[in-house]
């Protein structure tokens, strides 16, 4: 990897989730999350301090080992365990390419609610899904 992917590119990446209207995003979806969680892009860390004590474990998959360092360094006060995976969906047989339905229902989880949408801001960076989901 050159120098963007390994050094520039993570301090964008963290900079852009830094968004005022992400941190009430997490604020109300991230301390819903029961048990073990799966997050796929943990980039930063940054939904870690939101973490309820219900949550028992998350796994955090990033491809980038310097997004990986700074999620280390993350304050998680309310989450269990925090285990850090360096690479990405793909490789770890998460095809991300399908819908995110399709994904979720593939995965033998049963939908409570799914919306979609977009946030304010640049629409690249904005597309947003909020729902729950259950083991079938």
């Amino acid at each position: 990897m050159g120098i963007y992917q390994e050094q520039i590119l993570p301090i964008l990446i963290n900079f852009s989730m830094r968004q005022k209207n992400l941190a009430a995003c997490r604020r109300r979806v991230v301390p819903a999350a029961q048990g073990r969680v799966l997050e796929i892009g943990i980039g930063s860390g940054l939904n870690l301090p939101f973490y309820s004590p219900t949550v028992q474990q998350v796994i955090g998959l990033d491809p980038s080992p310097k997004l990986l360092a700074m999620a280390r360094r993350t304050e998680r006060p309310g989450s269990g365990k925090v285990e850090f995976v360096e690479g990405s969906a793909e490789e770890s047989g998460c095809h991300l390419n399908r819908a995110i339905g399709v994904l979720i229902e593939g995965a033998s989880f049963q939908f409570d609610r799914l919306e979609t949408g977009y946030m304010r801001g640049p629409k690249p960076m904005t597309f947003m899904y909020e729902g729950s989901a259950r083991p079938r």
